[in-house]
């Protein structure tokens, strides 16, 4: 807490009574990753001498998780959706490089991450296609992809994707 905050409604200060652990998260610092612990100290009035009770207990707010209950943090979730969607590194495949680095996650847990965090990109690509659409020329590119199994249960399938890009960017 700031210094002006560290007293009590009646003007006392307060007491330090220590650190709370809020989370923990992973880190990702490229090469290697590392856990990162949040803290916060906790201050109190002092102690009524006949009751023994505090009347006022402080802590400052915390920003929330990403995800919530989660150890992933946005530089993890980052690393993990770059090296899948950029570089086209299945999960199962960090998987088994995080378990050799030392971090036992699961694949269905980066999947997890990865829809869950799907949410802020969301809210992205909206505020871009809405920025696409206002402009008079746009640039499409229709690419087919082999998947393995498609939506259909159709294996080997081959889908289609479509980038677009305003002209007003190919005039940079």
């Amino acid at each position: 807490l700031p210094t002006v905050e560290r007293f009590d409604s009646e003007g006392n200060p307060l007491e330090y009574l220590g650190v709370e652990t809020i989370r923990r998260t992973i880190e990702a610092t490229q090469p290697e990753y590392h856990v990162q612990i949040l803290q916060r100290r906790i201050y109190a009035s002092p102690r009524d001498k006949e009751t023994q009770q505090r009347a006022e207990v402080k802590a400052p707010e915390v920003a929330p998780a990403v995800i919530p209950h989660s150890i992933a943090s946005s530089s993890f979730i980052a690393d993990i959706a770059q090296k899948k969607f950029e570089y086209g590194l299945p999960l199962y495949r960090q998987e088994r490089a995080l378990q050799d680095m030392g971090v036992p996650l699961r694949r269905n847990i980066l999947a997890n991450w990865m829809i869950l965090s799907s949410q802020y990109i969301e809210r992205l690509w909206e505020h871009m296609n809405a920025e696409l659409l206002t402009l008079k020329l746009i640039h499409a590119d229709e690419t087919f992809y082999q998947v393995l199994v498609n939506e259909k249960g159709n294996p080997r399938a081959k889908l289609q994707m479509w980038a677009y890009v305003s002209g007003k960017a190919c005039l940079r």
